[in-house]
């Protein structure tokens, strides 16, 4: 997975379950 792929997901999941959390 690439990093950007990688940090996607991240905030797609972070968003997701949280909303306001997001991955700088």
């Amino acid at each position: 997975m690439t990093a950007t792929a990688k940090t996607f997901s991240g905030f797609t999941a972070n968003t997701k379950y949280s909303g306001a959390v997001r991955v700088s």
